[in-house]
């Protein structure tokens, strides 16, 4: 399981925790990955499925606010935008960045 100190290297939970209920309603709950290589999970409330997301070992825009990397990574990833909702990508795209 991923610990909240190694996350908090990469990443922001607390903003993350904010920015989940933001994009997936106030019920939404974030969890750490049960994966090492993720950084946060949540559960798809329709088929109960996990989800994980966030590539550990690289931060993300809730931790490094660099304004140039968020743009880059939001133009070479555009098309996560529109992914399915519960996908990692979608949540990547909308939580982490």
């Amino acid at each position: 399981m991923t610990n909240l100190t190694e996350v908090n290297k990469y990443s922001n939970y607390n903003s993350a925790k904010r920015r989940t209920r933001q994009v997936l309603g106030k019920t939404a709950k974030l969890y750490l990955s049960h994966r090492k290589n993720k950084k946060f999970m949540v559960i798809d409330p329709k088929t109960n499925h996990q989800i994980n997301f966030g590539q550990m070992g690289y931060e993300d825009w809730l931790k490094h606010k660099d304004k140039n990397r968020r743009k880059n990574f939001l133009k070479r990833n555009h098309k996560w935008k529109t992914a399915k909702r519960y996908s990692p990508a979608y949540l990547a795209y909308h939580i982490l960045w």
